[in-house]
């Protein structure tokens, strides 16, 4: 658990070393920035990686509170080394797997054999409530109840001494003739996917910034904006847009502003990384 700000003084890539030589060997890193006069790059990159994660806190108020809630968070941990498999039916494809509570965030996965995926989700909190979003291809089917996917969920439980336990369902979906097919979609689904898109927006934009392509860094930030502002965000909304606008005119956005977007479409401000937001929950 690090409070810092992110200055190195020149031993950035030994901070990176450190963390990597850590996560490999099992141990997680929360790194927590406070205010806006820290280097979120580092702390993210030092962070990406299984049971890591960086956290913005934007009132030195808070660090007190957002400690205690991680400590309470690591000490409910009860599963670890909790890895995931899918298995799509042939002519399908997984195209991503998203981390949306207790954080937004991609999981890395890898495409072992023909049809098959896997990735880590590292230990698990009992305080932590886990959902994720599969975006899955699939094949021409024709009408009726069709198995789609299988997903296997491998993990260890330390306090029993078991190891490799699995829990593993299917995935099923009915598939109607095209008079019949509505277009509704389900609730909680749109209810994360619309701060996931938001999310993907806004870290692009910060791609397209670096890479000086501002106009295409606005229109991104300008859409996560939207998103936000269609979610009921719209404070957070507010604060991208704003953002938006400043970059266009001045070629820069402001480090709090940066922040605020970066770590509030993921859901790692204010309470700590494993409260529950009062939306959704």
């Amino acid at each position: 658990l690090l409070l810092t700000d992110g200055r190195t003084y020149g031993d950035e890539s030994r901070c990176v070393e450190i963390a990597r030589r850590a996560q490999q060997r099992g141990t997680g890193l929360t790194a927590l920035g406070v205010g806006d006069e820290w280097n979120e790059d580092l702390l993210e990159t030092m962070t990406a990686r299984e049971n890591s994660r960086a956290h913005y806190i934007a009132s030195a108020q808070d660090i007190t509170s957002v400690f205690a809630e991680e400590l309470k968070r690591l000490h409910s941990i009860f599963a670890q080394q909790v890895r995931i498999k899918l298995a799509v039916r042939p002519g399908g494809q997984v195209r991503s797997l998203d981390r949306v509570r207790p954080f937004i965030g991609p999981i890395a996965i890898s495409e072992e054999t023909d049809l098959h995926w896997s990735g880590n989700l590292g230990d698990w909190p009992g305080s932590d409530v886990h959902a994720f979003l599969i975006e899955v291809v699939a094949p021409p089917l024709s009408a009726g109840d069709h198995p789609l996917l299988k997903i296997t969920v491998q993990y260890d439980l330390p306090g029993a001494n078991q190891r490799d336990r699995v829990a593993e369902d299917i995935v099923r979906v009915r598939v109607l003739p095209g008079n019949e097919a509505g277009y509704q979609v389900d609730s909680t689904v749109k209810y994360w996917l619309e701060r996931l898109v938001a999310y993907r927006l806004q870290s692009s934009a910060w791609q397209e910034v670096e890479a000086g392509r501002l106009d295409e860094a606005t229109r991104r930030l300008q859409m996560a904006g939207t998103r936000l502002c269609e979610a009921g965000e719209v404070a957070l909304a507010q604060t991208v847009q704003e953002e938006a606008t400043r970059l266009l005119r001045s070629g820069n956005t402001s480090d709090e502003g940066r922040k605020r977007i970066k770590f509030g479409t993921r859901g790692l401000m204010g309470q700590g990384p494993g409260a529950e937001r009062s939306k959704g929950s």
